[in-house]
């Protein structure tokens, strides 16, 4: 046989040789290793966090986890159905005695039906276009968490950013005795829970949520709790004040979303008036500044006017990039983004740490009169990162935020970090850390870093320009052998 066949020969029995090993281990692998897989996300989001497989692991008596999932949901569906079955079966598997997972199609079954609505989990609209025509059918995605005569029901099982959070914590709140306390501050002009119901649905399957006017009450009790004062419109009167100095001095949780100015729907800012606890904070560590943020670090925005609507980048909502974020807190660990509307920045000093910043190139405005994104903008002289999120766990377990829209439902929707965030610190703040490490887990889109126009063009005809180069070179170095193998 010539040499030229023979190395040919070689050649494709080599190649045939490689697949047939990677065919055998790729079937030795799902039989003897089923289970076994590699995890390359920054946050680890297909990977049962620590906390999960502890508190499953330990469970000392039978919860029941009752699907009710439709055979025929849509193809956009379908995705989340398997996600759910994934992330159930891995949870089961770390405890099969107690806790016990079961399907049910109530479309199907006339009995699974009635329980599913008893639960309060109803049928869908789903429409899907088959063989060119629009169908609606009625379908069921949803499940309860059962223990004894308690349970937590999720009606809409897509309706949640992080299932393996939702039933963890629905698992912890079932079998707790005890659940930390969230008390909402009211009667001073504080958002009201009306704008944050997307806040008060995950609060509910997690914690005892109540609110409290300050100005009324003689004394707050409660032994594991955390008081979250958001954006308040008037001063506190004296018996707020001293409820407020109280709670802070007996080391307990509370959580400031404040800034300087309350924006109307005109985008017409109004200065707040002191709430009256200023000289509390600073000697906390932690000042608020009487201004705004601008930042070209800012997040697209939609506005109307008679004209029609536009979308334009308004540089008074920040977009929080990661190298902002002060990722060796606990609190703050793996998050990726937050979107920071009419933010205020802060002062820190003393035992008091920064959170969260915003990019090197924001500065700020004293004149809150017009936000409109039409407005002449003009670049202020202090150009510099600030601190837009504050914490001392030092002398007290406090956190500020420079920023009273964060958990509206309008900016929650937009990024469920925000989420995130609000809720590690009331877990840390109220002392329990069992589950910062599953929320931290939401998917997110990161934002892109920015890059100078000069980068970008590189970028831009690099992409062009590569590709080519590189079939050159390939069809260079294959004519360079073909020519040594014909010599």
């Amino acid at each position: 046989m010539e040499p030229i066949k023979q190395r040919k020969l070689s050649f494709f029995l080599t190649g045939v040789n490689v697949a047939v090993a990677l065919l055998l281990t790729t079937i030795a692998v799902s039989l003897f290793l089923p289970n076994v897989k590699v995890d390359l996300t920054a946050n680890k989001i297909h990977t049962l966090s620590p906390a999960t497989v502890s508190m499953v692991r330990n469970l000392k008596d039978l919860v029941k986890i009752k699907v009710y999932l439709s055979e025929d949901v849509p193809p956009d569906i379908k995705p989340l159905a398997d996600n759910l079955k994934t992330v159930l079966s891995e949870i089961s598997s770390l405890n099969k005695s107690k806790l016990q997972v079961s399907y049910a199609d109530p479309n199907k079954d006339s009995a699974a039906k009635e329980e599913a609505l008893r639960y309060g989990i109803t049928p869908l609209q789903f429409s899907s276009v088959k063989s060119d025509k629009l169908e609606v059918a009625n379908g069921y995605f949803g499940l309860v968490l059962v223990y004894g005569n308690k349970q937590v029901v999720l009606s809409v099982a897509g309706d949640v950013g992080n299932l393996e959070y939702f039933l963890v914590s629905g698992i912890k709140k079932l079998t707790e005795k005890q659940l930390p306390t969230i008390l909402l501050a009211t009667g001073n002009g504080e958002v009201s829970t009306d704008e944050m119901q997307v806040f008060s649905k995950y609060a509910d399957s997690n914690y005892q949520l109540e609110t409290v006017d300050l100005s009324k009450e003689k004394a707050l009790d409660t032994k594991n709790g955390i008081l979250i004062i958001d954006g308040p419109t008037s001063t506190f009167n004296q018996a707020a004040q001293n409820q407020i100095t109280q709670w802070v001095e007996a080391k307990k949780g509370v959580l400031f979303l404040v800034n300087s100015a309350s924006v109307n729907s005109n985008l017409e800012g109004q200065a707040r008036p002191p709430m009256g606890i200023e000289s509390l904070l600073k000697s906390q560590g932690i000042e608020l500044v009487p201004k705004l943020i601008l930042d070209p670090s800012s997040a697209v925005a939609s506005f109307s006017t008679k004209s029609g609507g536009f979308y334009t980048q308004y540089l008074y909502w920040l977009q929080i990039r990661p190298e902002n974020i002060n990722q060796s807190l606990p609190p703050l660990s793996g998050l990726q983004s937050m979107l920071m509307p009419w933010t205020s920045p802060l002062i820190v000093e003393g035992k008091a740490k920064a959170m969260v910043y915003s990019s090197p190139d924001a500065w700020t405005v004293s004149d809150l009169s017009n936000l409109s994104p039409l407005a002449k903008v003009v670049q202020g002289n202090d150009v510099s990162k600030k601190v837009v999120a504050a914490i001392n766990t030092d002398t007290s377990r406090i956190a500020v935020i420079g920023n009273s829209d964060l958990i509206k439902d309008q900016f929650v929707s937009s990024d469920q970090q925000n989420l995130v965030m609000v809720f590690n610190l009331i877990d840390y703040l109220s002392q329990d850390d069992s589950l910062l490490s599953i929320r931290a887990k939401i998917i997110s889109n990161p934002p892109l870093k920015n890059i100078s126009d000069t980068m970008k063009q590189v970028v831009r005809y690099g992409d062009i320009g590569l590709p080519v180069i590189l079939l050159l070179l390939i069809g260079g170095v294959a004519y360079i052998v073909r020519k040594k193998k014909d010599i």
